[in-house]
């Protein structure tokens, strides 16, 4: 588990980077393993391949890649929050054997070395770029011929509700849509993946959109985490107000204790392409 502390990157994460947030980020990754895990095979992800994990986080996604690739490949990260990146690895290295490595590494600023991975991934990434563009064109050139990009991305208008709780998810699609919009973000980004790779490096080989749902206890726990994280934008912004805020955390509080409501996530969604 990484440690709590608070740790100041000015990049432009519109969620923060607090030890809150750190942990939110854990508890989302493990809720989407499955999914990320079952893509992982589906394209054909083997023993001995050497994979880049771009803006890697709490490199949890490392470990799957590391489990399949084994100690006859490698894992590098990269992130612009060397803290999280580092503790990441630090955590990785004593599961196992496997090479797990990390840089710190500033998407807008720098260029990756061309055609060095047999496997380059990202997840959650693009949606908090302003120029997710680039972004792509980097990571596409960072792929050796015959390797394979992989992206995966929310799509955050998918998030829902039973209709009892439904007004819930609408505010939170709401709070989300205008951070991400007024901050110069695409909300759906796992739905305009294909478009994206059109539009840079060519049609997409395959294509995957995968939803989560669960007792709405869960959904309402993972959205009042985003929502604390997102506050300090949301008020900046004039997205809502403190008052509006507290009386949507208290109706999640309230209503979690609904055991006939579920939630659906917001979709994560893929694209790949293997590079001729």
């Amino acid at each position: 588990m990484l440690a709590s502390t608070t740790n100041e990157v000015n990049d432009g994460y519109i969620l923060g980077r607090t030890s809150n947030e750190y942990q939110r980020l854990h508890i989302q990754a493990l809720k989407w393993e499955p999914i990320t895990l079952r893509v992982l095979q589906q394209i054909n992800l083997k023993p001995g391949m050497h994979c880049l994990d771009a803006g890697c986080g709490t490199g949890d996604v490392m470990r799957l890649i590391g489990n399949i690739v084994t100690k006859t490949g490698s894992v590098t990260g990269i992130d612009i929050d060397k803290k999280i990146g580092e503790e990441g690895v630090s955590v990785l290295q004593n599961l196992n054997d496997n090479n797990y490595y990390f840089q710190q590494f500033d998407f807008a600023e720098q260029e990756l070395e061309e055609e060095k991975y047999d496997f380059v991934f990202s997840r959650f990434l693009l949606i908090h770029m302003t120029d997710p563009k680039s972004v792509l064109k980097k990571l596409y050139k960072a792929v050796k011929r015959g390797g394979i990009l992989l992206i995966q991305d929310y799509d955050l208008n998918a998030l829902k509700a039973g209709k009892k709780l439904r007004h819930l998810t609408d505010f939170m699609q709401y709070i989300d849509y205008e951070a991400f919009v007024r901050t110069g973000k695409d909300p759906e980004m796992g739905t305009h993946l294909p478009e994206y790779f059109m539009e840079t490096i060519g049609a997409p080989d395959g294509t995957d959109a995968s939803g989560l749902i669960t007792p709405f206890k869960e959904a309402a726990s993972m959205m009042k985490a985003v929502a604390q994280a997102l506050k300090p934008t949301l008020l900046n912004l004039n997205i809502t107000t403190e008052e509006r805020l507290n009386q949507f955390f208290h109706e999640l509080d309230e209503n979690a204790k609904e055991e006939n409501v579920w939630g659906l996530w917001p979709m994560l969604n893929s694209a790949w392409k293997k590079k001729a």
